[in-house]
């Protein structure tokens, strides 16, 4: 079908959208550098998760770093992939500060920020997937990730509203916009070979896209 048109796609949502699994299929169909996020290496996830208020600002600014080293590097082509894919956006750190930072943190958090955003490269085309509540509650449970275990609906509602309020407004690139309840995307599966043939396909604006199914 050709080439794809979109050399930096970004992949993000909640936790337990399948950002990363997305990632890494879609790495190897278009022989793309995938860039995942390194939140395990994150040694105030934890005690934040824990305890919130007094881990939160440690926990984002660890975040705003490590994802600035590893973004600020798409700007620089690699000779061996033509593509990048992220399992996240710059954004995410902004999305998840404004419900986890009082004012003050806040003030302290945007000044980093701004300062360092200007090298970020913007994602030729975002993938914002979204998933009820429900269904990703019990996705942490499979997973069995012993911090998660602390990870409130409450959270995750508040969360995902920050997500939609930011991304149905987002503008810097066009958007596809897909709730990924009941698809499935493994290497064989319909619903990935649907994604494949949209990405070929010309991307304005915000789009909500979802397989017709039978």
């Amino acid at each position: 079908m050709g080439n794809l048109k979109y050399s930096f796609i970004a992949i993000d949502g909640i936790i337990g959208t399948g950002k990363t699994q997305l990632t890494k299929l879609l790495s190897q169909k278009f022989n793309a550098l995938p860039i995942y996020e390194e939140y395990a290496n994150n040694p105030f996830l934890e005690q934040f998760y824990a305890n919130p208020q007094q881990y939160a600002l440690s926990a984002q600014l660890y975040f705003l770093i490590n994802r600035y080293q590893q973004l600020a590097t798409v700007v620089q082509k690699d000779l061996f992939y033509p593509y990048t894919i992220a399992d996240y956006t710059f954004a995410k750190n902004t999305i998840f500060a404004s419900i986890t930072l009082n004012e003050r943190e806040l003030t302290l958090f945007y000044k980093i920020k701004d300062l360092i955003e200007p090298d970020i490269p913007i994602p030729d085309l975002v993938i914002f997937l979204q998933a009820d509540i429900q269904i990703i509650l019990e996705r942490i449970k499979r997973r069995g990730i012993p911090f998660e275990r602390s990870i409130t609906e409450q959270y995750l509602k508040l969360l995902s509203e920050a997500y939609n309020q930011y991304f149905f407004h987002y503008s810097a690139s066009p958007i596809m916009i897909i709730n990924v309840d009941n698809l499935v995307f493994t290497e064989d599966s319909l619903d990935f070979l649907w994604l494949t043939e949209e990405l070929y396909k010309p991307i304005f604006g915000i789009n909500y896209l979802n397989p017709v199914k039978d």
